[in-house]
């Protein structure tokens, strides 16, 4: 198993595109049995597998930093980044939560679960890796849904304004 041997995003960028195929399929067979045992947000994580393995393939978190606008889609995200035991074996089911949380690692920027925040959010952490003089980029994950909303339109204009 591939999963097995992520402890985080570093070990994504040694994998090649079948090798990450696999992945993708063992991250979706690991969410399945954890959402039939556990309950949990399914949908929004089955359609993000291979877009977060890409995000990871690409960027370098942390310094890269990754806001997820519906944070209940991050559990791909989680297995990447050294959380997998939790998405692998029923006994370590509830040792993380169900959105992203900065408690459990240093990949997590916010305690954030709903709609419509990421550009905001990603906004801010842009701004203020600008005024501290830092580098890397930062990436709002949003789908059409959450565009739908006044906070991602008050985002956009904001980050058009930087």
């Amino acid at each position: 198993m591939y999963i097995e041997k992520i402890n985080g995003p570093e070990d994504v960028k040694k994998l090649n595109i079948e090798e990450m195929t696999a992945l993708a399929e063992e991250m979706r067979h690991a969410l399945l049995k954890r959402a039939s045992i556990h309950g949990g947000h399914f949908g929004p994580n089955f359609g993000m597998v291979e877009a977060i393995i890409a995000l990871h393939y690409v960027f370098e978190s942390p310094k890269d930093k990754m806001v997820f606008d519906v944070s209940h889609q991050t559990y791909p995200h989680k297995m990447l980044t050294g959380r997998k035991d939790a998405y692998l074996y029923e006994e370590h089911f509830d040792d993380v939560s169900g959105y992203t949380n900065p408690e459990e690692s240093e990949h997590d920027f916010f305690n954030v679960g709903h709609t419509s925040t990421s550009i905001s959010l990603a906004s801010g952490l842009a701004k203020a890796r600008d005024l501290n003089g830092e580098t890397g980029n930062v990436i709002a994950v949003i789908g059409d849904g959450s565009l739908s909303g006044g906070e991602a339109l008050e985002g956009l204009d904001f980050a058009g304004e930087m």
